[in-house]
């Protein structure tokens, strides 16, 4: 296992929050390669955590946890990002963006995207709102769906 850096710590993944862990892929093909790589070479990137509510959880690195929860290692080399929830979202989106993966929210991407929340009888400024609408905008321009009339 790599020596920790300045930037990054051992930590024992048992205590580790894994609240993104539905945003992202795991099929079995990609965790037995993972748990390969982790027999053969040991770990060769840092998990990436950050702090929610005084608890550290997974931003990346959800594959190398489960490998090495299977392989019986109790600990693995992170280092923890200064964000918070919302952008953790939006970093992951964009993890799978780059890889050409279909991200499926279930539920209204807006809201992740954009930080903002609309709870019942509650109003959003017209800004907030037409920056909303923007971002539908170009959303639907990148991935154009059917409208049923």
């Amino acid at each position: 296992m790599p020596e920790p850096t300045p930037d990054t710590r051992l930590i024992a993944f048992v205590t580790l929050g894994e609240r993104l862990a539905s945003l992202r892929l795991c099929d079995a093909t990609a965790l037995a390669a993972v748990r390969g790589s982790l027999e053969r070479y040991g770990q060769l990137t840092a998990l990436t955590l950050f702090v929610e509510t005084d608890q550290l959880e997974i931003l990346d690195g959800f594959k190398r946890v489960r490998a090495a929860r299977a392989l019986g290692w109790t600990t693995l080399l992170a280092r923890i990002d200064d964000v918070d929830a919302i952008e953790a979202k939006l970093r992951v989106a964009a993890l799978h963006d780059r890889r050409g993966l279909e991200l499926n929210l279930g539920g209204p991407s807006l809201v992740i995207i954009t930080g903002k929340d609309k709870p019942f009888l509650t109003t959003l400024s017209e800004a907030d709102y037409a920056e909303v609408r923007q971002l539908g905008s170009e959303y639907r321009a990148r991935k154009p769906r059917s409208v049923l009339a």
